[in-house]
């Protein structure tokens, strides 16, 4: 596909504090071999987003991850009304959970459901028709999932986005936490309540 099945975080408090502004620097990720990678023309005048997976305001602590996080490898072709809107508002909802709760790790990924006629931009870089983001407390052992079509929606509907790491799983057939102890599938199989986290 040309992009991250997921991408794995762990967010601190001290990590989203800092000072380190983003300066956009969008470019190839070296470290793929150049037949498997994105490249800035395969985006140019493609309707779509360069998407963080991981947010580039997660690394307001560091340069080099600032920067880092400007590489094609972890970005994803995302509709402007998706990346601009419900995305980046789930983006900044995190950051103030990870103010209030502490340590917090996120899963974020990329879903195809049409994968025999997957819609394709530039030199093969395949657009997810969903795109996920799990986000893990580990000192309440509890989560929160969002799934998203990836289209424009409404910030309002945020709710009705919200399942399981189960559904996600199933969805993007991965499994996110094989070694998760019995005694904590819950984390898995509950449906969190958008309230309890606020």
């Amino acid at each position: 596909t040309k992009v991250s099945y997921f991408v794995v975080e762990r967010v601190t408090p001290a990590q989203i504090k800092g000072t380190v502004s983003r300066k956009n620097d969008f470019r190839e990720d070296p470290s793929i071999p150049a037949n498997h990678r994105s490249t800035l023309k395969d985006y140019a005048a493609s309707g779509y987003d360069r998407g963080h997976m991981a947010p580039a305001a997660n690394f307001a602590s560091s340069e080099l991850a600032m920067s880092e996080s400007f590489f094609l490898s972890n970005m994803m072709p995302q509709a402007p009304g998706n990346n601009r809107g419900i995305w980046k508002y789930t983006e900044e909802l995190t950051r103030k959970w990870v103010e209030k709760h502490g340590e917090l790790f996120v899963i974020t990924g990329t879903i195809y459901d049409n994968k025999n006629s997957a819609k394709i931009i530039g030199a093969g870089v395949h657009v997810p028709t969903h795109v996920y983001k799990i986000v893990i407390d580990p000192k309440a052992n509890r989560s929160i999932s969002f799934l998203f079509p990836n289209v424009k929606l409404n910030v309002s509907d945020l709710e009705n986005y919200i399942v399981t790491i189960a559904d996600v799983e199933k969805a993007a057939g991965v499994n996110i936490s094989p070694a998760l102890p019995s005694n904590l599938s819950h984390i898995e199989t509950t449906k969190a309540n958008l309230k309890e986290w606020q």
